[in-house]
């Protein structure tokens, strides 16, 4: 007999798989010519024969022949021999063809064994048709056997960000802090493919964390009144969403501090040769906030080099920074 199992898994648009072609005869098989047809979603892209065999081959479209003989009968071994591939098919799928079954037939025109006796198989006469394993079971019949051709529609959403933990910095800087949210589409066919329209973003607690409406980021404007330990930032699409947290830390105080905040005449240093300005001591100007998401976990940090930009004097003739 000749047999082919066809994946009874889904296959999908622009996408492309192989069959093997099993056979017995009981003794070696000497020659075969077999004929296959597909739907006419489906194409034959390639052929691949043993090469034990020399064989011509014919591909065209949804049609696909072969006609092969032994090449060194005299290597066949003897005896009764176990069902062998005698070659394999790959064939593609359409780009735009979506939730439909496509059929694939076959006919086995001769089989002959080693002591070049025909074959008869299924106890028929060839030609006669190829049996056909699918998802619904074993077929010997001119309509051949189905596969099922799914669209690669969205089955899941998997969103996420650069940095899921931001320290709210904005609130003293005025300098937004903002992290972009990609949003990976989980497909039917096992892929991810990065979804950037459709999409609309909420923020479970706007007052640690913004988000924009589209969801290009993530951000921290300055606006902010506390900080969170998992603000959940929600993602729509269509009729999936799904959910991811971020954690802001807030700083409700900074303090500032000078390491001497009395600055003296340096006596007999003048200010180069011909200015001969006098020369008064200096000191380092510091600042230091504390953050927190909760009431439990913060952390202090110094911030004198993302403030030092900011700080003013509001007498630039008694001192300047």
């Amino acid at each position: 007999n000749v047999v082919i199992e066809l994946p009874q898994y889904n296959i999908f648009p622009s996408s492309t798989f192989t069959i093997n072609v099993q056979a017995s005869a009981g003794l070696a098989i000497s020659t075969f010519t077999i004929k296959l047809n597909a739907s006419s979603v489906l194409t034959f892209v390639s052929a691949s024969v043993p090469s034990k065999w020399s064989a011509s081959t014919q591909l065209s479209g949804s049609q696909f022949g072969i006609n092969a003989i032994l090449a060194d009968p005299s290597s066949a071994p003897t005896g009764v021999q176990p069902s062998e591939t005698i070659f394999s098919v790959t064939l593609s799928t359409g780009a735009t063809v979506a939730d439909v079954f496509a059929s694939i037939a076959g006919s086995i025109e001769t089989l002959t064994d080693i002591k070049s006796q025909s074959v008869m198989p299924n106890g028929l006469n060839t030609p006669t048709p190829v049996t056909f394993i699918d998802r619904f079971g074993a077929v010997a019949s001119p309509s051949g056997g189905q596969i099922y051709i799914s669209a690669r529609s969205i089955i899941g959403l998997l969103p996420y960000v650069q940095q899921a933990e931001l320290v709210n910095t904005a609130t003293f800087t005025g300098i937004t802090k903002s992290t972009a949210i990609t949003v990976q589409a989980v497909l039917r066919s096992a892929q991810l493919s990065t979804l950037s329209t459709g999409l609309s973003c909420t923020s479970s607690d706007l007052n640690a964390i913004k988000v924009d409406s589209a969801c290009g980021t993530a951000s921290l404007s300055g606006t902010e009144t506390t900080g969170a330990a998992a603000a959940l930032i929600t993602v729509v699409a269509g009729s999936l969403s799904a959910a991811f947290p971020m954690r802001a830390w807030y700083s409700a105080n900074q303090t500032f501090s000078l390491v001497d905040n009395v600055l003296n005449l340096i006596p007999n240093w003048l200010d180069g040769p011909t200015t001969c300005t006098n020369n008064y001591q200096r000191t380092t100007l510091s600042a230091l906030a504390t953050f927190a998401y909760d009431s439990t976990n913060f952390f202090t940090a110094d911030i004198s080099s993302i403030m030092a930009s900011r700080f003013v004097s509001t007498n630039t003739t008694v001192a300047t920074i």
